[in-house]
Formats: structure tokens, C-alpha cells, sequence
């Protein structure tokens, strides 16, 4: 328990600094992270038409790859820098809106530079 409570608090103190800090590219905040442009991403993440979750860390800058009905490839890049209250984030929510229909579950541990071995 005390550690979930350490992991939410020092979530919640990148999370602050984050929100002031701005983003790459003058992107806006938002609970699940922000947008990218750059082509620096620290995961490639191709998604097949039966994928349903994605493990992520918090920070982390992914991107999603799928393969559009016309065989069109599409992609985007997400850093989750996330809000403290947040696990998990449906992937809709944050690709655009020609990415293809995809029903993902990302689940966001937390940065594993914070975390105590």
C-alpha cells in the first residue's frame, strides 16, 4: 500500500510539473499525456486488428502504428505523461480522428526510474 501511495504521489508531482512545463511542439495538456510530432519515440507500437491492450510506461513516448480497411498505413506518437488518477486510457480517446477504429486499452505503469528495487 505504501508504495502505490509513493507511485501516486510522485505521478501526481511530474504530472504537476509537466502541465506548466508545456509540451513538445506547444501541444496542450491533458490528463492522458500529449500529442508528439517528433520522430523520437522511445516504442513502436503496431497494432494488428485482434490487439486489445498495450502495456506503457508513464513518460514514455509511443508510437501507434494500424493498418487502415484500404491497407493505408496510419500513425501517431503519444508521451504519457499522464494524471496522477490515471491507469489506463482508450486509445480513441487520444489518436486522431483518421486513425483506424481500434478498440485499445493502453494501461500506464508507473516511470520505472522512480520505483525502489
Amino acid at each position: 500500500m505504501k508504495m502505490r501511495v509513493l507511485t501516486a504521489a510522485v505521478l501526481a508531482a511530474l504530472a504537476s510539473s509537466a502541465a506548466w512545463a508545456g509540451s513538445e511542439g506547444g501541444d496542450t495538456w491533458s490528463n492522458y499525456g500529449t500529442p508528439v510530432q517528433s520522430q523520437k519515440v522511445d516504442e513502436t507500437v503496431h497494432l494488428r486488428p485482434d490487439s486489445r491492450w498495450v502495456n506503457v510506461n508513464y513518460g514514455e513516448t509511443v508510437r501507434f502504428v494500424a493498418q487502415g480497411s484500404d491497407g493505408s498505413q496510419h500513425s501517431f506518437a503519444w508521451r504519457f505523461n499522464v494524471a496522477s488518477d490515471v491507469f489506463s486510457v482508450d486509445l480513441g480517446k487520444v489518436a486522431p480522428v483518421d486513425f483506424p477504429d481500434r478498440q485499445v486499452r493502453v494501461y500506464v505503469g508507473p516511470d520505472p526510474r522512480y520505483l525502489r528495487g
